[in-house]
């Protein structure tokens, strides 16, 4: 069984943490992976209060919205190990993009 994503369980994981606000009525917090890249998850969207229930990177291309699927990219320590885990299932996806 799958355990759905938490503010709570993806701060167990002690990655860097900062706010961000990309518009005037949406903020969350933006977690940097052991490889080096940066997801993000929203605490607000449309102005109004919401869970942080996953976490998306690479311009949407990664998404995670379980702990087993985080536990498991966070023992990438590479871009390289990130870019094939995410290739796997999307075979259009373009790693230059990112390099």
């Amino acid at each position: 069984m799958e355990t759905k994503l938490t503010l709570e369980i993806i701060e167990a994981f002690e990655m860097r943490k900062e706010s961000f606000k990309p518009d005037y009525d949406d903020a969350g917090y933006r977690f940097t992976l052991p490889c080096n890249h940066d997801v993000e998850g929203f605490f607000m969207l449309n102005g109004e209060p919401c869970d942080t229930d996953s976490l998306e990177g690479l311009n949407g291309w990664l998404y995670i919205n379980t702990k087993e699927e985080l536990e498991l990219i966070m023992k990438m320590t590479s871009e390289e190990e990130l870019f094939d885990f995410v290739e796997k299932d999307n075979p259009e996806f373009d790693r230059t993009e990112f390099e």
